[in-house]
């Protein structure tokens, strides 16, 4: 298959968390209020640090670029080689843009400057030298200009509207060769259950989670959109927060957030050690109108198997419907977390 020569010729760089089973803390109210030029910068660490406890394939090093920057989520270089950054907005704590740039060449950024709408999370890219960015509920762009790190003015939304909720709320973006905008948005639960997160409660069927989650795409020209003036390109995904478009295969593909809770919410069908294992994170070429079957299965990774989930019947035994929902490329070991997808 061509799709698995090009990735095994390129090379994909997962960049992961472990995943918490508790929900994103609820967003606070939003401003646009946007830092000068002149923000104060933030102390980084000089010394070049090799980063020892990190694993690497031969070839590969890791050492600090900038540090203490609070909660980074995406990164996105600027052809002239400054590195612009997501901070998370979570609680109490704001959220913003961080840009970074090593005048010395030397590896190590010489300066970080914050600026930006406070309820930015963790969606980010430069599309022809412009900055999209994401909070929970909104895109926004932001044209970069030259001889400028920060730029001037207030940044445009061009999708607004996606749902207000605690879990899962994280966009990513992403562009296609024909300036489509690609939006991940997340389910609100972990299984879509009648009672959520409660041991035993069946799922909801048909589970009406599906309708505004998904891959969604947008026009990238067209500003003041809302979520259902675009295309719902794929469902069936709980959680999407590592995407990317593939240069190459002129293809969409992404890592997704599996389930979890699989022993404390049925221990008669699932032990501990089997939880540990299950399901698995999956990564995915995305074709419109693909399903990945959440809430309704999950991917056992050992037996190479989709699975019914046990909220709709499933024990641990019964595979899903043949052809029914796509199973992945790869079946990446269980609440690894992807948080980013890099094609090199």
């Amino acid at each position: 298959m061509n799709s698995y020569r090009t990735l095994g010729m390129l090379g994909v760089l997962l960049l992961g968390a472990c995943s918490g089973e508790g929900p994103n803390a609820p967003p606070s109210a939003t401003t646009n209020e946007v830092a000068s030029e002149s923000a104060a910068s933030v102390a980084l660490t000089q010394e070049r640090v090799d980063v020892a406890d990190i694993s690497l394939p031969a070839g590969f090093t890791a050492t600090i670029f900038a540090d203490e920057l609070g909660s980074v989520r995406h990164l996105a270089v600027r052809s002239n080689g400054d590195l612009y950054g997501t901070i998370r907005q979570r609680g109490e704590s704001d959220g913003g843009l961080v840009v970074m740039r090593d005048t010395d060449g030397d590896g190590v950024a010489d300066g970080v400057r914050s600026f930006g709408p406070k309820d930015v999370t963790t969606g980010l890219t430069i599309h022809k030298d412009t900055l999209y960015f994401t909070s929970n509920v909104k895109v926004y762009k932001w044209p970069l200009e030259k001889g400028r790190m920060i730029p001037s003015g207030t940044p445009e939304i061009v999708v607004e509207g996606f749902p207000e909720q605690r879990g899962h709320a994280d966009k990513p973006i992403t562009f296609d060769r024909e300036d489509h905008i690609y939006v991940g948005s997340g389910v609100p639960s972990n299984a879509c259950q009648e009672q959520p997160r409660t041991p035993g409660s069946m799922g909801k069927d048909p589970c009406p989670e599906l309708e505004l989650t998904g891959i969604w795409r947008y026009p990238s020209g067209h500003m003041g959109q809302v979520q259902e003036d675009g295309t719902q390109y794929t469902r069936g995904s709980r959680q999407i927060v590592a995407m990317e478009w593939h240069p190459i295969e002129n293809a969409l593909y992404f890592a997704m957030h599996g389930r979890d809770s699989l022993d404390s919410l049925f221990p008669e069908k699932f032990t501990a050690a089997q939880r540990i294992e299950l399901p698995a994170e999956e990564f995915h070429r995305a074709e419109q109108g693909d399903d990945y079957g959440w809430p309704y299965t999950y991917y056992d990774p050992m037996r190479g198997e989709r699975m019914v989930a046990p909220e709709y019947g499933g024990d641990g035994e019964t595979p899903a419907e043949p052809g029914k929902y796509k199973d992945p490329l790869i079946g990446f070991p269980a609440h690894w977390g992807p948080n980013d997808l890099l094609f090199y």
